[in-house]
């Protein structure tokens, strides 16, 4: 079954007619609706919408949303999704009783591999920066850290996917393919980036385990946490496993540097330090040991990595870049100098 019928007004009309009320209970009748698309992902292989529906209740009209995400299959995602992924992790977050730190989760379509969710109506915390509200951005960090810490209480679970050394190793190579296809020019330097943190890593073996994983969003940046009637939300568990509960810090540290270093430029600086501290004090409860420290640094420079890689493929348009690419070029200064800094 095509997910572009999740497009199609006649599709679409008879799935909620036979829908609408498991989805809200109270509701009477489906009335009317409109479908708008909200993203396109790599030609129709992955879809986001949202549904807006008048439904009639017993003495009046209310407008409700749905937002729907689905995947195509291809030879190249044979496992596990990362819509059904992303659906997996709010049932898990549902039953240890953190059902109102995330979207009201409606279902999961198996034969489109598509899952309806009911949306957070508020604005994204990546706003407040975009916006130039530091003041009220950094006020919302210790909510943050806080509901993080009990989203990485969470120990194993089969459902989702388990992050290893050997995943660890196909990022690499993933991030590598990218720069190589996209944009060669900046290939060695990217090279030694990737080896500089796989001999950290190295390195520090021992301030690394297992024992450690729990389950963490995976994607944890100002995009995906959402404030709603001043609370926080956590929204987009696509890429959420069982990992090092530090990897979320790493991750949300990079991608905020990198936002307030163009956001807020000449302080910017002094900014992400009250970030860390912030964090820091409501997710340790102290401050961080060294082997953590080590942790965190390895996870941002991973993140970064990421961002290089995926900035490489959207930078290239038709072709491979030729020639330096000022982003990317910043970007990999970044990195060079976070290795830089460590040595000394």
């Amino acid at each position: 079954m095509p997910i572009l019928n999740l497009l199609d007004g006649k599709w679409v009309e008879k799935f909620l007619q036979n829908r609408f009320h498991k989805y809200f209970p109270k509701s009477e009748k489906l009335i009317d609706f409109k479908i708008k698309t909200l993203k396109i992902f790599l030609d129709h292989q992955r879809i986001s919408v949202r549904y807006n529906l008048i439904l009639s209740y017993r003495d009046k009209n209310l407008k409700k949303s749905i937002i729907v995400k689905a995947e195509k299959k291809t030879n190249f995602n044979k496992g596990i999704s990362k819509i059904k992924i992303d659906y997996l992790a709010n049932l898990i977050l549902k039953n240890q009783g953190l059902d109102h730190i995330i979207p009201r989760a409606l279902e999961y379509y198996q034969p489109l591999g598509a899952f309806f969710y009911e949306p957070i109506e508020g604005t994204c915390l990546k706003q407040l920066s975009i916006k130039h509200r530091g003041k009220e951005f950094l006020k919302f960090i210790p909510e943050v850290a806080t509901f993080l810490k009990k989203i990485h209480l969470i120990k194993n679970h089969r459902q989702i996917i388990l992050k290893n050394l050997t995943w660890e190793k196909k990022q690499y190579k993933s991030y590598l393919y990218l720069m190589e296809k996209y944009y060669p020019f900046g290939l060695d330097r990217f090279k030694k980036l990737i080896q500089y943190c796989k001999d950290f890593r190295t390195k520090n073996k021992n301030d690394f385990s297992i024992k450690n994983y729990r389950l963490t969003h995976g994607d944890l940046h100002s995009g995906n946490i959402f404030i709603s009637n001043q609370q926080i939300k956590f929204l987009d568990f696509s890429e959420a496993g069982i990992y090092d509960p530090l990897d979320d810090l790493g991750c949300f540290f990079m991608h905020t540097e990198l936002m307030f270093e163009y956001d807020f430029h000449s302080n910017y600086q002094k900014m992400i330090n009250r970030v860390k501290n912030l964090f820091y004090k409501n997710y340790f409860m102290r401050t961080p040991t060294i082997p953590e420290k080590n942790r965190i640094y390895y996870y941002s420079l991973h993140t970064l990595f990421k961002i290089i890689g995926y900035a490489a493929l959207n930078e290239n348009s038709d072709r491979k870049l030729i020639g330096s690419n000022k982003l990317l070029e910043k970007l990999t200064k970044i990195g060079e100098q976070k290795i830089k800094l460590k040595k000394i």
